[in-house]
């Protein structure tokens, strides 16, 4: 994200492509990373989500990579590559959600659940003082 709002990012019509490292590797990875993150959810998540984001890798890296928008829309039934990247910037605008393990975690963590905010701070700086009647 810092990088998109830094105007840093890589249109996707030029990522995909790409066969040499630009300059600024890091925003390289970090968009690959979210943007494979993004198809592989969008395909389902977990395995399945895994092997479409495979088949549509292989797909548009065939004919010397010059397949990408027709593999972009056999597998993702997306229209463009330009498509595409307004609906991965889109998804990046609201927060994500936990799922498997990180959800069942985030469950079983204890809510807080006890006095007012204010009763908090009071018993808090009591036992920063040591004062027990303040």
């Amino acid at each position: 994200r810092e990088f998109l709002n830094a105007n840093r990012g890589i249109p996707l019509k030029y990522l995909f492509p790409m066969k040499d490292y630009p300059k600024d590797t890091i925003v390289l990875y970090a968009q690959g990373f979210s943007v494979s993150h993004y198809l592989i959810e969008l395909g389902g998540g977990g395995l399945d989500g895994r092997q479409k984001f495979l088949n549509f890798l292989e797909s548009g890296m065939g004919n010397d990579s010059r397949n990408w928008e027709a593999a972009i829309q056999k597998h993702y039934n997306v229209d463009s590559l330009d498509d595409l990247q307004v609906n991965w910037i889109d998804s990046l605008k609201t927060a994500p959600v936990a799922k498997g393990r990180a959800a069942e975690k985030l469950r079983a963590q204890p809510q807080h659940v006890g006095a007012p905010r204010r009763q908090r701070r009071r018993r808090r700086w009591r036992r920063f003082t040591g004062d027990r009647h303040a």
